[in-house]
């Protein structure tokens, strides 16, 4: 599995979401707040990037919320840490539809 956070270039400062497969056919978004502002694309600033062969890491400012990404094989694993006490919301998204967790 390839990682690519979703930006709109390579020295984007937004990401918009996770991918879930190769070639972003799902894209992963954590969002803490309120439901009805759930949208289908979120857009993160982020900072304290760290990208290794192995992982990547990030820190997502205005959701305070830290991502960590760990690819296998034919699989990989997320770790989501909100970091304040809201309503946590995680979607998966197709660029049509969205399911909420």
């Amino acid at each position: 599995m390839s990682f690519t956070p979703g930006r709109s270039d390579y020295t984007g400062d937004l990401l918009s979401g996770f991918p879930m497969f190769n070639h972003y056919a799902f894209r992963l978004s954590p969002f803490q707040g309120n439901e009805s502002d759930l949208a289908l694309t979120i857009r993160y600033s982020y900072d304290q990037e760290k990208v290794t062969p192995y992982s990547y890491q990030v820190y997502l400012d205005g959701q305070q919320t830290t991502v960590r990404f760990a690819p296998s094989n034919q699989s990989a694993m997320y770790e989501v840490r909100f970091e304040t006490p809201a309503s946590e919301f995680l979607t998966v998204t197709n660029r049509k539809e969205m399911i909420r967790f």
